[in-house]
């Protein structure tokens, strides 16, 4: 499994913090309930859940946060909701960068 590391910088400290990717079953469970219209246009419509776009965040966060060895930092959601919100804001920015890292180097291999 490959990792990707980034800085984590919170209140003055910085630490290693890690990402996995994700699978094709991590993505099931982030787009599980998500549904779309289509117009009278043919131009499809998302009503926003803004909580529950936040908790899908949350939930990628939760699957792809890993230590070293590439076990899950946090086993629940509601770990990470025991967090200070700043430090998941931060997470959070992190998470999205591995994404990008590992989507771009997707075609590089």
């Amino acid at each position: 499994m490959s990792l990707i590391t980034k800085t984590l910088k919170f209140r003055g400290k910085e630490e290693p913090v890690f990402f996995r990717e994700m699978t094709v079953a991590d993505t099931m469970k982030l787009i599980r309930n998500t549904k779309a219209t289509v117009g009278e246009d043919g131009k499809a419509r998302q009503e926003i859940d803004f909580a529950a776009e936040y908790e899908r965040s949350l939930t990628q966060l939760q699957l792809t946060l890993v230590d070293e060895a590439g076990k899950r930092v946090y086993q629940t959601l509601q770990a990470i909701q025991n967090e200070p919100s700043a430090r998941v804001a931060e997470l959070l920015k992190l998470c999205k960068e591995a994404e990008k890292e590992f989507a771009d180097s997707a075609g590089n291999s």
